[in-house]
């Protein structure tokens, strides 16, 4: 058996159930923050497939895989346009561009010894590669929406004077959605967080399996219309998936009666084993009723 003292959502549990008595409060209060220190202590990683964004410093494409780091990772639902925004010039560019470097190279061994040259780990990929297209794909797929330095190379060393607006118009708009998304993460550091509730999700998840799509799915099937207040801070990683969030204070009440209505559908379709808004457990599948 565990003891309480070592298992932190125990503890916290505990402090949650000392918090209903008046006298034993004080130290329920202290509990209840020291785990929450310890559970947001940054260091504790989840890898999780984006369909958005994941930091400042590291946008990806749909298909790849990418760590949030506990502390350094905030998105929030009223900014999903900036991040659709973002793929979506990323997805032009590939439209334009893979035309007009299939119009430019002819010889498919000429360019796929090129990159085999240039980036010996596409080897394996390239080797299977029988047309333009077909390398234009592996390429695609291993770029970023801000490091597209592949598709750079490629236009550079073949000459392809056409492409070269393109990428240049491309990286202009990056950059200026970039400069927003810097903007809304500066002023969303967890200094500005004092009148903020935290809500921590824990669920029954295969990191790989899911995407921050089902994350916000959860977020709208937790809280409908009140989920685009919601900030989501960290994913952290362990026997479960832990989402912890911030909400505005005065949505304290709201969040949670919106919270215990959906409880049916959290816990059926996305595996919720315990939720916690504010000190307030609103479910834990280890406490029976």
């Amino acid at each position: 058996m565990i003891a309480v003292s070592d298992d932190h959502s125990k503890l916290r549990s505990l402090g949650n159930i000392l918090m209903e008595l008046e006298e034993t409060k004080p130290l329920a209060q202290d509990i209840i923050k020291d785990c929450d220190e310890i559970i947001n202590k940054p260091g504790t990683t989840a890898a999780v497939r984006p369909d958005t964004i994941s930091t400042v410093n590291e946008l990806s494409t749909a298909n790849a895989t990418v760590s949030a780091s506990a502390g350094k990772f905030f998105f929030n639902a009223a900014h999903q346009s900036m991040f659709d925004e973002v793929r979506g010039h990323f997805g032009i560019l590939r439209h334009k561009i893979v035309p007009l470097i299939t119009k430019s190279i002819s010889s498919v061994e000429e360019l796929k010894s090129f990159l085999q040259l240039s980036f010996p780990e596409l080897s394996a990929e390239l080797s299977n590669a029988e047309s333009i297209n077909n390398i234009m794909n592996v390429v695609v797929k291993k770029c970023r929406v801000n490091n597209i330095s592949m598709i750079k190379i490629i236009v550079i060393r073949f000459e392809i004077t056409e492409a070269k607006p393109l990428i240049s118009e491309y990286e202009e708009e990056v950059k200026t959605l970039c400069g927003s998304l810097k903007d809304f993460i500066s002023q969303n550091k967890p200094e500005h967080f004092n009148d903020f509730e935290t809500i921590q999700f824990t669920l029954g998840w295969e990191p790989e399996e899911h995407s921050l799509d089902d994350i916000r799915n959860l977020l709208e099937e937790a809280f409908k219309e009140l989920n685009k207040r919601i900030i989501v801070r960290s994913i952290h990683q362990g026997n479960s998936i832990i989402i912890i969030c911030y909400a505005p204070h005065h949505l304290l009440a709201a969040l949670l009666l919106k919270a215990q209505d959906n409880l049916t559908v959290l816990m059926k379709e996305f595996s919720l084993i315990r939720l916690t808004i504010g000190h307030y457990t609103v479910y834990d599948e280890r406490i029976k009723v």
